[in-house]
């Protein structure tokens, strides 16, 4: 069975003998991704992630541990995570950040 190879920032309609496949331009790019284990002590968290920046964008979710993410915002070098309770000292989060292209 073959495949198709689609180039970084191609977009359009490319038909194929199965059909037609909608193709879109790609936004982003995964600029880090990784673990973190909390520190514990609050419900704030700050992940250092060395050159984020306000403008990307980050998904952190709970590996392993307590509680669930309420929110995470991307800011200058780290990425400031807020939970629904202390996650204590040994929680792992993951993380992904998107930076647009």
């Amino acid at each position: 069975m073959g495949g198709i190879a689609i180039k970084e920032k191609a977009f359009g309609t490319i038909n194929t003998s199965a059909g037609e496949v909608q193709v879109l331009a790609m936004s982003h790019r995964v600029f880090a991704s990784g673990a973190f284990t909390t520190l514990g002590g609050d419900t704030a968290e700050s992940i250092p992630v060395s050159g984020c920046l306000a403008a990307d964008l980050a998904f952190v979710w709970v590996k392993s541990g307590t509680g669930y993410v309420v929110q995470a915002l991307a800011g200058i070098g780290a990425i400031a995570v807020t939970m629904d309770q202390n996650p204590g000292a040994a929680t792992v989060l993951g993380y992904i950040l998107l930076r647009a292209l």
